[in-house]
């Protein structure tokens, strides 16, 4: 290893020096092919979510901001070490020379950007960015850039209903077996708030809060009935009419927020999730009246 590469390794020592996921600001400089989006003045902006601010003595006036709305499915990089054979499943070699003596500033690296955007319903699979396919960057900026938390936001905010979220289990009364025209009775002891236990995302636990806000019954009859959640765990009363093996189900629909490892903030989450719950069976049995000698 050169001297120049030594340099480079040691300058992204503060963060992992193979893969970096952000969604941070993307600063755009001579060297780039983008041009500044509308709002921004002169040839170099840093566009942020909520704004457009100076990003280089290009900018002449200074001060000002534009933009508007922040965009609620920002794209998903990947910034890996442009060296042969580096992609962000493969990094036989973390750094090398060419990454580092591309870049016009000495002390940059160049970077190959994947990226993972939105298509109107959910994220596309990881590629290669078309334009620019490649950007430098300095250590520190690599540092500052380096907090993977805006993209575990993003991340759980476009798939938190498929975290594994529990299930209803359903209790009967009086047992698995009830007589046809009898009031059978049914409950769940599953509670109706919880957090689920922290899970990791990019290096940070993240814990699911959950509220039940609706239930739908299923009888196995052909019968349903949604409820609203109360304060307290669903139950239900049901009259099965014709003998049978029913398979009774309970529907959960929770809203839910979560927080980040390090962080009070509370994040709300858009929508609820529907998750089945697991099916129970109960026969129905018809009851006849026979009259016997003693």
């Amino acid at each position: 290893m050169t001297r120049r590469r030594q340099r480079t390794a040691l300058g992204l020592g503060l963060v992992p020096q193979i893969l970096w996921l952000s969604l941070m600001p993307t600063a755009y400089a001579d060297q780039c092919p983008i041009p500044p989006p509308p709002g921004c003045r002169g040839s170099a902006c840093d566009v942020g979510f909520y704004e457009c601010q100076p990003g280089g003595p290009e900018r002449p006036g200074g001060g000002g901001t534009g933009g508007g709305a922040p965009d609620p499915h920002p794209p998903i990089e990947v910034y890996v070490v442009a060296c042969t054979g580096n992609t962000p499943d493969k990094t036989p070699d973390a750094t090398c020379n060419a990454a580092a003596e591309s870049c016009p500033v000495p002390e940059d690296t160049r970077y190959w950007v994947w990226a993972r955007t939105w298509n109107g319903e959910r994220y596309t699979p990881l590629a290669l960015r078309a334009a620019p396919p490649s950007v430098c960057l300095g250590p520190e900026e690599f540092a500052a850039r380096a907090d993977p938390t805006t993209a575990v936001v993003a991340l759980v905010r476009s798939g938190w209903e498929s975290f594994g979220l529990p299930g209803a289990r359903v209790q009967t009364q009086p047992g698995e077996e009830t007589l046809v025209g009898a009031l059978t009775r049914f409950r769940t002891n599953t509670p109706s708030s919880r957090a689920l236990p922290p899970r990791p995302i990019l290096g940070l636990d993240v814990t699911l809060s959950i509220k039940a806000t609706r239930y739908a019954w299923d009888f196995g009859d052909g019968t349903t009935s949604e409820v609203p959640a109360g304060h307290g765990r669903p139950r239900a009363e049901h009259t099965y009419r014709a003998p049978g093996a029913m398979q009774v189900t309970l529907r959960t629909f929770y809203s839910a927020t979560f927080t980040i490892e390090g962080s009070d903030t509370v994040y709300p989450l858009e929508g609820t999730a529907d998750v089945p719950g697991e099916a129970t069976p109960i026969t129905a049995r018809e009851a006849r009246t026979q009259l016997e000698a003693d």
